[in-house]
């Protein structure tokens, strides 16, 4: 007895430990993920389809990847305000946001300003709002827990006592009354006079806490504690009664729903039932998942029914999201008391022609279930195992069939088995025939003769007739096209002209089952010519139109024509690796594989993919291991269990197209979410440069799954993705300019959505970041241009003015200068001492003075021609012209002429520079001198600083003395001969960008003469002398 209640025991506890292993269908969404609170009080979907959630510590919004909190509303800071407790929620028709909370007060989100307007009513929760309404002239009404309804109007209340019972909805009649319904029946108000009339009840049992449910059709649903009615609202007659199973308990643990597709919903947490607009129950879900929830007396607060019809129930301990679309999928496990297996890894699934459904598993164990009419589902009926008493993996059951006399056989590892329904048990099948000896049984098939078509692994195709015992083996021959393309053989199919296809590890072969078993021939049909290696076929199904499909492992899915004779890869398909094939209506095929089950649209090429979080009980299904049953179930095995489910069940035009939203924007850093709402382009300062968006897809099904991708037209080059875990656009450092943000979304990651959503701004710029101010730069800058091309085209026409003006000038002064140097005194003293000598017959000397007196005007009239004179050349002029001067003033004075060794002869010297010195010198230092005068010429030169110096020495009476005897001689002559040296010199130094430097210092006793020193810089290029013609100045 002890040992019983410990095996119970210890059944009780893995049971429960099942349960906790199982995997839930359900969603649980509390502080742990985000809530402000535990208690869930009010939902509701607003029009872009966000779920707003009500807590007893605030407002939040789920958006399927996180939640946003609107935290303190009200600047509580207590620890259980009711002013924090929402009650109520609506969205009005601007988009604003309203709430009620259990304290009493109402309070308005304003989403262009992200700003909260705060109303107060009487204090209290039991004039805290129950029920939003908005009519037709955008007025906002709202009912009260303790009867009272009231409108909102420039930022006051109205308020109308209708009863003492809480109000829970309100409608509109259309001519300028309302339809307020209560706890204890309905009423009708007429707003412009005030008056408020009862109205008749279809039945006496409506006046007990009564729930009810406006519908956009001028309908209410009404909910009773035994029924739920469907009412018109105009004429309040009954339309439709549902009445409310008994397997719900009483109100507290109960909730309804109203879809907006006109689905009404009833749940207690144990299971939820669908009906449409005519009362029909139309689906019924058992959650079993919930049931310990329901079980614990758990409150159900809310329910909301979105748009996807999934439901969201607000309960204590918060808020469960229960997507009903994952019911669609039957998942039959060990660890499922509803839907119980024996076991897990499931090796193969056949259906026989009794609508039994057998799984063979790899532990070598065999479940049958037969299909309940009452739960309209298949069930465990029995479960049998092999004829030892120990099971080994060694019996692994890899194919079924029922024969034609009704015994269902299994393929297994260790041979061939058959059902004994008497004793549950496994037996070996034809175990007096050599049949017995067939192992690794993959595939099986009966032809119409009776004939029982072995495929193994490894070991090629067997042919057995049970009645005459006979048997023939068929081997693949290496170089013949006529054997087995190989030894493998995965799987037998018969198609509709009854021809036998095998499908092996070296793609398909065909035979004519009604030849001679004895001498079959196989016609090898090659998959892909591309592909040298063998292809694995596994899994064949014809479609309506005669067209076969094959699958593979690791080369994807084929198509073989009707006629036979073409054979293509199936490329749209996403997978290579495929486990199963079944067919769906409307020729889509249902494919199983390693990654998910797809439903494919093989004419349109497109595909919808399911997964664990769309109630698979596994996404990695198992090689060969599908069936449909007569009933139009579809199973397919997988390593943890089998689902079924009705292929209409299952949605076959899934919505893709959900919009998707730009939900937040950041500016710097700093929330600016309401300039979202402007729908218009909003514009920032050159400083607001860095901009974040946060976008995410109101679709709650499989919101891991989205997919985004954005673009920001005017400054990126290409699109930019990003997944759910980081829904997000960040932008730094943007220049300005116009921009438009584009948002696209994909609630599968495959299927992008047509509804893009944008937002667009206007970065303004700086004042020299803008088109007008560089067209105005550019246009100055032109003008200054052409302005300083004007100043120096004026400059260059004044330059060559000034240059012509000062080669004028320096003809001038040349001339001026050959004019000092060919004074009238000098010329006519010279042709009197000529005249002299040729009177007193001295011919000699006549001619001697008459040719040096030719000789300088010639060397006068060539330094007037040309800047500059070679250094000899001025040695000659200045000896003849002081060997001259000499001997018209009668030996007055001595000269010496001397140049320094180091002094090139043929260097350049600026012309009639250094003669109006030494003219000057005799003039009016030695002529005036009682004594005979010297006069010393001496020319040196300084290598280093490539300076030739010219020193004029003489020992006259000084030029403080020659001043005074100019003055007293000749008081009208003005005499410019040093005035012009000094013009000439600048000039000089102005043209040629030289620094002719004259210095003129008196002796230490002024009446001892005078020092003149010139010294002039020798220019590299003008160090020698060019070769010229002489005989030119003559």
């Amino acid at each position: 007895m002890k040992t019983t209640v410990r095996q119970l025991l210890f059944l009780l506890l893995l049971l429960c430990a099942c349960r906790i292993l199982h995997a839930q269908e359900f969603e649980q969404i509390s502080t742990r993920q985000g809530l402000p609170h535990n208690v869930v009080s009010s939902l509701y979907q607003d029009k872009e389809g966000y779920i707003w959630v009500g807590t007893y510590n605030g407002l939040c919004r789920y958006e399927g990847n996180k939640i946003k909190i609107f935290n303190n509303i009200f600047d509580s800071a207590q620890t259980q305000d009711w002013h924090q407790a929402i009650e109520i929620i609506f969205e009005d028709s601007h988009d604003n946001i309203w709430a009620g909370t259990k304290g009493g007060r109402i309070c308005c989100f304003v989403r262009k300003d992200q700003t909260w307007k705060i109303f107060n009513t009487t204090s209290g929760s039991s004039n805290a709002a129950s029920c939003f309404f908005e009519d037709k002239s955008k007025r906002l009404w709202f009912g009260t827990m303790n009867g009272a309804v009231a409108f909102i109007h420039n930022d006051s209340i109205k308020t109308f006592k209708i009863t003492n019972n809480t109000i829970r909805c309100i409608g509109s009649r259309g001519d300028g009354t309302l339809n307020i319904f209560s706890e204890n029946g309905a009423f009708l108000l007429n707003v412009k006079a005030g008056i408020v009339t009862r109205l008749p009840w279809p039945h006496d049992d409506y006046y007990f806490n009564i729930y009810c449910h406006c519908t956009p059709d001028n309908h209410v649903f009404i909910e009773d504690v035994s029924h739920t009615s469907l009412l018109n609202l105009s004429k309040l007659n009954e339309k439709v009664r549902i009445p409310i199973p008994k397997s719900f308990p009483f109100r507290a643990t109960r909730k309804s729903a109203l879809s907006p597709q006109g689905s009404y919903y009833l749940t207690d947490l144990s299971q939820i039932n669908e009906y449409n607009s005519s009362g029909t129950l139309i689906n019924s879900i058992q959650l079993t998942d919930l049931a310990a929830l329901s079980q614990s007396n758990q409150v159900i607060n809310c329910i909301l029914a979105d748009r996807n019809e999934i439901l969201w129930i607000g309960t204590n301990s918060g808020l469960l999201k229960i997507d009903k679309n994952k019911y669609r999928f039957k998942r039959y496990s060990k660890n499922n008391i509803s839907n119980k297996l024996t076991d897990n890894y499931v090796r193969t699934v056949y259906a026989d022609r009794q609508n039994n459904i057998w799984v063979g598993f790899k532990s070598g164990k065999v479940n049958k279930l037969f299909y309940d009419s009452l739960k309209s589902s298949y069930v465990l009926q029995k479960s049998f195992k092999m004829h030892h008493s120990e099971i080994t993996e060694q019996y692994t059951v890899n194919a079924m069939l029922q024969l034609k006399s009704g015994v269902v056989i299994n393929g297994c590892r260790e041979g061939l088995f058959m059902v004994n329904d008497r004793t549950s048990v496994l037996e070996p099948y034809l175990h007096d025939t050599d049949t017995s000896r067939i192992r690794s049984i993959w595939s099986l098939y009966q032809d119409k003769e009776g004939w029982l078509w072995i495929g193994t692994k490894g070991n090629g195709l067997f042919l057995v007739d049970p009645h005459l015992k006979q048997k023939y083996h068929y081997k693949h021959t290496k170089n013949s096209l006529r054997s087995l393309p190989d030894n493998n053989i995965w799987n037998i199919y018969e198609d509709h002209k009854g021809y036998v296809w095998l499908l092996t590890n070296n793609s398909v072969a065909q035979v004519n089952p009604n030849l001679d078993k004895s001498n079959l021939h196989f016609n090898w049909l090659e998959l892909n010519k591309e592909i040298s290696e063998p292809i694995p076929t596994w899994n064949m199904q014809e479609d309506d139109s005669g067209n076969l499909w094959v699958t593979t492992t690791g080369f994807g899915l084929y198509k073989i024509n009707k006629n036979r004779t073409v054979v293509k890869p199936e490329t749209s398909f996403p997978r290579k690796v495929i486990s199963g094939i079944l067919p769906n209506h409307n020729g889509l095929l249902w494919i199983s594989t390693m990654n998910g089950l797809y439903l494919y649209d093989p004419v349109h090429k497109t595909y919808i993919a399911y997964d664990e979080s769309d109630g698979l009980l596994s996404n990695d299904f198992n090689f060969k291991a599908a069936a449909v049953s007569s009933t139009g179930y579809l199973f397919f095995g997988t390593k943890m269990g089998l689902i079924s489910f009705q292929p209409g069940s299952v949605s076959v035009k899934k919505n893709i197209h959900v919009p998707v939203y730009i939900n937040t924007l950041q500016i710097n850093g700093n929330d600016s979410t309401g300039l979202l709402y402007q729908r218009s382009e909003f514009e920032l300062s050159r400083q607001q440069n860095a901009l974040q968006f946060t976008f995410s897809i109101p679709d709650y099904s499989k919101p891991h799954a989205h997919r985004y991708r954005y673009i920001l037209q005017g400054f990126d080059t290409k699109w930019n993705t990003t997944d759910a875990i980081q829904p997000l656009a960040m932008y730094t450092n943007i220049p300005p300019g116009h921009y438009t943000l584009v948002v696209e979304g994909s609630i599968d990651g495959i299927n992008w959505s047509r509804h893009k959503d944008y937002i667009s701004f206007f970065i303004r710029p700086a004042i020299w970041q803008m088109p007008l101010f560089w067209v105005s730069a550019g246009i100055a800058l032109v003008v200054f241009a052409c302005f300083l091309i004007y100043r120096r085209v004026t400059a260059l026409v004044n330059q060559e003015r000034e240059k012509h003006r000062i080669e004028k000038q320096i003809a001038s002064l040349e001339l001026n200068a050959l004019q000092s140097q060919m004074n009238p005194h000098f010329i006519f003293n010279s042709l009197n001492a000529i005249q002299h000598y040729i009177l007193h017959s001295d011919d000699l000397a006549a001619n001697e003075y008459l040719s040096r007196f030719a000789r300088l005007m010639r060397l006068f009239l060539e330094s007037s021609k040309n800047k500059y004179i070679s250094l000899a050349d001025e040695l000659e002029l200045l000896d003849l012209y002081m060997s001259l001067e000499k001997l018209r003033f009668e030996d007055k004075f001595d000269y010496t002429l001397s140049l320094g060794g180091n002094c090139i002869r043929e260097m350049l010297i600026p012309s009639m520079m250094i003669q109006p010195f030494v003219e000057n010198a005799i003039n009016h230092g030695l002529l005036h001198l009682s004594s005979k005068g010297l006069l010393n010429v001496t020319f040196s030169c300084n290598e280093q600083e490539g300076i030739l110096q010219c020193t004029i020495d003489d020992n006259g009476i000084g030029r403080e003395k020659a001043t005074a005897i100019k003055a007293t001689l000749n008081k009208q002559h003005i005499s410019r001969g040093m005035q012009l040296i000094k013009e000439r010199v600048k000039t000089y130094n102005f043209l040629e960008d030289s620094d002719i430097d004259i210095l003129i210092t008196d002796k230490t006793h002024p009446e001892e003469g005078t020092i003149v020193r010139i010294s002039i810089p020798t220019h590299p290029a003008l160090k020698k002398a060019p070769s010229y013609d002489k005989s030119n100045y003559y």
